[in-house]
């Protein structure tokens, strides 16, 4: 349940940045790095879950670290310029 909670609000700020909004970018950045070491701090925690849920979730944490050294990159970060603030 919680991985589809973190993937539906993965895929709810991935939608939001496609319409190019700065906010929605920066939160999918974010939890690209937070959600990993969420997954990979309860996987350390003895008996919460069996071995195949550990490799599953250590999988998971991996394909989400690819998306935030995607998202960091200079031309995808150059296109997602933070609003000024109006005069």
């Amino acid at each position: 349940m919680v991985i589809f909670a973190i993937a539906a609000t993965l895929f709810f700020f991935w939608f939001r940045a496609q319409a190019g909004l700065w906010w929605a970018y920066s939160r999918l950045r974010l939890f690209s790095i937070v959600f990993p070491c969420v997954a990979i701090g309860t996987c350390l925690i003895p008996g919460l879950y069996p071995s195949w849920m550990i490799a599953e979730q250590i999988v998971f944490s991996c394909l989400v670290l690819v998306a935030f050294v995607v998202l960091s990159q200079r031309d995808v970060a150059d296109a997602y310029r933070k609003p000024g603030r109006p005069a």
